[in-house]
C-alpha cells in the first residue's frame, strides 16, 4: 500500500447514528424511499452529514482516514470528500434558513478560519468549479460508460463531444427528448436545494415538444419561472451530452465570478459612502478602514447574543477576583489615579475617605442611615397615611387583595382550565397546521410563565440541541413557529426556549403529529363546560358577558358545539382568554353592572 502525506479531508456520515445512504444515492426502484425523499424532503443535510478527517492511505477504492476522536478505519472513497469541496457545503449550509442540528458552533469556527485565507472573505465556488469540476462529473452510485461503471464521480468529461442535433427519430423507452440544457447547480447547492437534494450536478433540463411549454413548477424538482423545465441529477444525462455539462458548468462559474465581483464592489461602495458621512475626507481619518464587526469572543466561542438586539453580541469575561482578599473595602478606589482611564466617582459626594465602609453590602446598616430626621413631618406623614386608608377602602375599580376571594377564585379556576386545554394543545400540534400558510401558530408563553414572572419573554428561539432546526423555524420575537419541511418521524418534538433578559426562563417540549382528531378540538368543550357551570366558577355577570363575547369565535352557544377555525385562531383565543382571567382575578377590569347592557342568554347564570 503506497503512503502518502496526511491531507485533510472530509467523510460522508449518517445523520442520528442511522445506517448509512450516500447523499448522491438517489433512490431508484424504492417508491417510499422516492416519496419520504422528493415529497417529504427527507434527503440532504437531514439523511447525511461531514465529520473532519485526515486521509492516511488510499488503496483502489478503499482509504484509511484518522477521525478527530483519534480512531483510523477504512472507508469507502466515495464517502471521502476533498477539503474545500466540504468547506463549499458548510458554507452553503451556514447561508440556508435552517441549518441542521448537527452544524454546530464547531463547523463555523472552522469556515471562519478557512475564510480568512481568501481576500473576498469566502471559499470560493466558481474557482473550484472552473478548475476541478469542469471536467469532472459527480454523479450518482452507477454511471455507465464504454463498459465501465463510475461511482458518484466521472474523471475525463469528453469536452469535445460534437453537440447532437435534434432528430425526429424514435427513442428507446425510458428516455424523452429535450431541447436544451439551460442552468447549471454545482452539489453543494443541489445538496442544500428543496427541489434537489442529492449530491450531485445538478442541470436545468428544457424539455422538447409537447412539454416545452408546460408548467413544472409545482413539480418536486420543477423550475419556477421557467417554462417546460425541470432540475435533473446529473446520473440522468446520458454521456454524448457531456459538451453541454461543459459549457453550462464555464458559464456558471463566469456568472458566479461577475456576481462576487459586484458584490464585493458594492460592500466598497457603500463602505466609502459611510466613511464619507461620519469621517470628514480632510481628516487623517478618513483613510482608515471600518472597524471589522467580531463574530466570537476572545476564547473563540460565538459572541454572547444581546438579549434585546439580536444582531448585536458581546465579549464578557469578568475577570477573577483576588483571593488575597475577600473584602471589597480594601480594593475600593480612592483616589483619581486608581480609577480606570476615562473613568471618576461620582461628584458629589467625591472621592471615599480611608474610613469609608459605604462600598460594602455585606455589613449592616447603621441607625443614622435608616433614619432621616430631617425630612419627618408629623402632618404630612398623617395624610399619607389617610390617603392610603382611603384608597385600600374604596371598591369602584380595584380591590385591596384578599378582601374578596369570590371573584379571583372563580377567575382563578378558569384560567387553570384555559391554561391546561394549551399546554394540552401544544402536545398535538397538527403538522398541517404548521404547513399552512394561512395559518399562524404562535406560542403562547403566558402559559407557561413561572410564579413570580408577569411579563413575556424577549426572545424565543429553538433549542440548539432540538433536531427541529432541520425542518422548522420560530420567530425570535413573536413565537411563530412553521414548518418548510414535513419532519422524517411524527410525533416529532420541537423544543423551545423562552429567553428573558437575565435568563433562560424555560424550555418547552411541544410534540408534533399528524392526528386525525387533535386533542385542541376538544379542549374548547372543557373550557366552556368550566366557564358555563356557576357553581365552581362564579364570574360577575358582566365579566362573563366579555369571556363569552372571545369564547364565541371558536364555540357556537346556540348550536352547543365548538366551530370549525385554524389551529393558530384557537390558539391565539385561548391565550388572549388566559390573560384577561388573569387580570380579572386581581382588578375591576369591567363596567359596573348598572351600566352595562343586558347580558346574552347563555352568559346568565341558569
Amino acid at each position: 500500500m503506497a503512503q502518502q502525506q496526511a491531507t485533510h479531508v472530509w467523510i460522508w456520515d449518517p445523520v442520528d447514528n442511522n445506517s448509512f445512504i450516500h447523499p448522491g444515492e438517489n433512490p431508484n426502484n424504492d417508491e417510499a424511499l422516492a416519496k419520504q425523499r422528493f415529497v417529504e424532503k427527507v434527503c440532504g443535510p437531514r439523511i447525511a452529514r461531514l465529520s473532519k478527517a485526515k486521509l492516511l492511505d488510499r488503496k483502489g477504492t478503499t482509504s484509511m482516514v484518522a477521525r478527530e476522536d483519534g480512531s483510523n478505519h477504512e472507508v469507502p472513497m466515495s464517502r471521502v470528500l476533498p477539503w474545500i469541496e466540504g468547506l463549499l457545503v458548510l458554507q452553503e449550509i451556514e447561508d440556508s434558513d435552517s441549518p441542521p442540528a448537527w452544524f454546530t458552533d464547531h463547523f463555523r469556527e472552522i469556515l471562519e478560519k478557512e475564510r480568512i485565507k481568501y481576500a473576498k472573505s469566502v471559499i470560493p465556488g466558481a474557482l473550484y468549479v472552473e478548475r476541478k469540476l469542469t471536467l469532472q462529473a459527480v454523479t450518482g452510485a452507477k454511471y455507465d460508460l464504454d463498459d465501465h461503471q463510475y461511482n458518484f464521480r466521472r474523471e475525463k468529461v469528453n469536452q469535445d463531444e460534437p453537440i447532437p442535433e435534434a432528430t425526429d427519430e424514435e427513442l428507446a423507452p425510458g428516455f424523452w427528448k429535450i431541447h436544451d440544457i439551460t442552468g447549471y447547480m454545482p452539489p453543494w447547492e443541489a445538496f442544500c436545494h428543496q427541489k434537489c437534494g442529492l449530491y450531485q450536478d445538478f442541470y436545468q433540463v428544457r424539455w422538447d415538444r409537447p412539454f416545452l411549454e408546460a408548467d413544472y413548477s409545482r413539480v418536486e424538482n420543477g423550475c419556477v419561472g421557467v417554462p417546460g423545465a425541470t432540475w435533473e441529477p446529473d446520473e440522468c444525462l446520458p454521456p454524448h451530452l457531456d459538451a453541454l455539462r461543459v459549457r453550462e458548468k464555464k458559464l456558471w462559474a463566469k456568472k458566479r465570478k461577475e456576481q462576487e465581483l459586484l458584490e464585493v464592489a458594492n460592500k466598497a461602495a457603500k463602505r466609502s459612502r459611510s466613511d464619507a458621512s461620519l469621517v470628514d475626507s480632510s481628516s487623517p481619518q478618513a483613510d482608515k478602514p471600518p472597524p471589522k464587526m467580531a463574530r466570537y469572543r476572545r476564547d473563540g466561542k460565538l459572541l454572547i447574543p444581546d438579549m434585546f438586539r439580536s444582531k448585536i453580541g458581546h465579549d464578557f469575561a469578568p475577570e477573577a477576583m483576588d483571593d488575597r482578599s475577600s473584602n471589597i473595602r480594601v480594593g475600593w478606589p480612592r483616589k483619581a489615579e486608581e480609577y480606570p482611564e476615562g473613568f471618576g466617582c461620582a461628584a458629589p459626594p467625591g472621592f471615599c475617605l480611608p474610613g469609608c465602609d459605604c462600598m460594602d453590602d455585606q455589613r449592616p446598616q447603621k441607625p443614622w442611615e435608616t433614619v432621616k430626621n430631617w425630612l419627618e413631618d408629623p402632618q404630612r406623614s398623617s395624610e399619607a397615611q389617610a390617603s392610603i386608608e382611603h384608597l385600600s377602602a374604596q371598591q369602584r375599580f380595584v380591590r385591596r387583595r384578599g378582601q374578596d376571594h369570590t371573584q379571583t377564585r372563580a377567575a382563578y379556576a378558569l384560567a387553570q382550565e384555559v391554561e391546561l386545554q394549551i399546554k394540552t394543545a401544544l402536545k398535538d400540534v397538527p403538522l398541517s397546521a404548521l404547513m399552512d400558510a394561512t395559518d399562524q401558530v404562535r406560542i403562547p408563553a403566558v402559559a407557561y410563565l413561572k410564579s413570580g414572572e408577569d411579563y413575556a419573554p424577549v426572545r424565543f428561539e429553538l433549542s440548539p440541541t432540538s433536531t427541529a432546526r432541520a425542518w422548522a423555524t420560530i420567530g425570535p420575537e413573536d413565537g411563530l413557529l412553521k414548518c418548510h419541511v414535513a419532519p422524517a418521524t411524527r410525533p416529532a418534538t420541537v423544543q423551545v426556549e423562552l429567553h428573558y433578559p437575565e435568563a433562560c426562563s424555560a424550555v418547552l417540549n411541544l410534540l408534533v403529529t399528524s392526528s386525525e382528531r387533535p386533542a385542541w378540538r376538544t379542549g374548547t368543550a372543557g373550557v366552556v363546560a368550566k366557564f358555563q357551570d356557576v357553581q365552581t366558577c362564579p364570574l360577575a355577570r358582566n365579566a362573563r358577558i366579555v369571556l363569552q363575547e372571545h369564547l364565541s369565535k371558536v364555540y357556537n352557544f346556540d348550536l352547543r358545539a365548538p366551530k370549525e377555525v385554524l389551529f393558530g385562531q384557537w390558539l391565539g383565543c385561548m391565550e388572549l382568554l388566559l390573560r384577561m382571567l388573569r387580570s380579572l382575578a386581581m382588578a375591576n377590569v369591567v363596567k359596573p353592572e348598572g351600566l352595562s347592557k343586558p347580558p346574552p342568554r347563555a352568559a346568565l347564570a341558569r
